[in-house]
């Protein structure tokens, strides 16, 4: 322990900001004692807000903040509808994302009748493990509805005659309305927060002129996001009815016998792996041709060793969309990454995860994360025959992701090797229709790329406001095409 006596020490770590003093009488009402509340960061945050006029988020919402919660997964009665039921994994920036692991039914929708969520309403996660995973927010239109929420996720039903809704989310979503939320959090075992703490959220009240525009800037954003899903959708159903894989069912036989011999060859002994449907899918993609992903596609498996001193994009399974993109990545030093990132990718790879539960997370390598590095737990693969969007959504269908399941083996995580997926059958493409499908992809990574280009902007006019002015912030919103 350094004691106060040494001053040259002291004074040293005061500039270089590790230590700071406060009296008891300066703590704040709830007698938080915890070091990360009171970094200096947020301190410097109070004297931006200061100079604005601010209000208390609960004094600008029309119903009172709330929380879901998970009806009894004991009882079925509360499951299996089509109502949509948003969990932590769901609520990304700005976004809400599928797949759903739930759906409720109308009685499990109705057990939570308080939060049965509404346009414009916005909801932002309250509880996860790090602080990267509290503060996501996303406005709610009406292609999600109908829907509600679990218990890690707040409601806030703005009222649009004290506070414009796009304004609000976009405020949330910047660096400053992030800190705040980080500010109010409680370490624990997770990190949290309360409803009564989200209700002393404090907001800027910026000028009705500078809330109209960002209210259109994001409303066209989420038109763009739309418009974006429907593309990719678009491509997949192209790419599954051209080749006739619409006409798969799932076979409802529960029976399949095989002879000892068979099984020893495959070496698998769990009924899993031998269920009919998964037979009729694989002898309807012989049936078009092609061959496997052995003699279709490139796996690039060899190890890359990352320099220490070098930085690298690291990919993650938690940067891959839900629709093929990538949403980001950490960087870091080689020294600093994991053992784990120990793959280098190229612009127009494909990656796969390996995992079961995270099968869907496959994603197409940009020209910007060109010399990447991603985890060992992803496949790396692209074709000499079919074209890379093509593929994207070829491993992201329905029919491959089910043959992608049929091959995960183990007990506590389960997942597929390098063998197994090998042997996965590829059905042959024509030109014609890879060049559709491929049309409709880079179209729908466009709109989307615009989308989160408007997000962007939103928010940064938001902290330029803050920072400076909002004259300033709409010179920059007026000097943007």
């Amino acid at each position: 322990m350094i004691g106060l006596s040494n001053d040259e020490v002291y004074r040293d770590l005061l500039e270089r900001r590790e230590i700071d003093i406060y009296k008891l009488s300066d703590l704040n009402s709830e007698l938080r004692f915890e070091a990360e509340h009171f970094q200096k960061k947020y301190y410097k945050l109070f004297d931006l807000l200061n100079k604005k006029k601010c209000e208390l988020l609960g004094s600008l919402v029309s119903d009172d903040i709330k929380t879901g919660h998970t009806p009894s997964m004991k009882n079925q009665s509360f499951y299996g509808g089509n109502y949509h039921f948003i969990k932590t994994d769901n609520l990304r920036t700005n976004e809400i994302t599928e797949p759903f692991t739930d759906f409720l039914s109308r009685k499990g929708y109705e057990s939570l009748k308080r939060v049965h969520l509404k346009p414009g309403d916005i909801i932002v996660t309250i509880i996860g493990a790090t602080y990267e995973i509290i503060a996501r927010c996303a406005l709610i239109d009406d292609e999600i509805l109908p829907a509600t929420i679990n218990q890690n996720i707040a409601m806030i039903r703005p009222d649009s005659n004290k506070i414009v809704p796009e304004y609000l989310v976009s405020y949330m979503n910047s660096r400053y309305g992030r800190m705040y939320l980080e500010y109010l959090a409680r370490q624990m075992e997770q990190v949290n927060l309360n409803c009564q703490e989200i209700a002393q959220y404090i907001v800027p009240i910026l000028s009705p002129e500078f809330q109209e525009k960002l209210r259109l800037i994001i409303q066209r954003a989420y038109r763009l996001l739309s418009d974006s899903k429907a593309q990719y959708k678009q491509a997949e159903s192209n790419l599954i009815s051209g080749l006739g894989l619409d006409a798969w069912k799932p076979s409802g036989e529960q029976i399949s016998v095989r002879s000892f011999k068979y099984i020893d060859i495959i070496g698998r002994i769990d009924a899993e792996y031998y269920q009919p449907k998964y037979d009729d899918l694989i002898s309807m993609i012989r049936s078009f041709g092609g061959g496997t992903v052995r003699t279709e596609c490139n796996l690039h498996d060899k190890n890359f060793n990352p320099e220490k001193n070098v930085g690298y994009k690291y990919i993650e399974l938690a940067n891959i969309g839900n629709y093929g993109e990538i949403n980001g990545c950490t960087y870091n030093l080689g020294s600093e990454l994991p053992t784990r990132a120990r793959r280098k990718v190229h612009a127009g790879d494909i990656i796969i995860s390996s995992v079961e539960g995270s099968l869907q997370n496959c994603a197409l390598i940009p020209e910007n994360y060109d010399g990447a590095l991603c985890s060992t737990g992803f496949f790396v693969l692209d074709s000499d025959k079919i074209n890379s969007e093509t593929l994207l959504v070829l491993f992201k269908s329905a029919p491959m992701q089910a043959l992608f399941k049929q091959q995960c083996t183990g007990t506590i995580l389960t997942a597929f090797n390098k063998d197994s997926l090998m042997s996965i059958p590829i059905p042959e493409i024509d030109d014609e229709l890879q060049r559709k499908v491929k049309a409709s992809v880079i179209k729908s990574f466009g709109l989307r790329q615009n989308s989160m280009n408007l997000f962007e902007i939103a928010k940064q006019a938001v902290e330029i406001a803050i920072e400076k002015d909002e004259a300033k912030a709409i010179e920059y919103l007026d000097s943007i095409k």
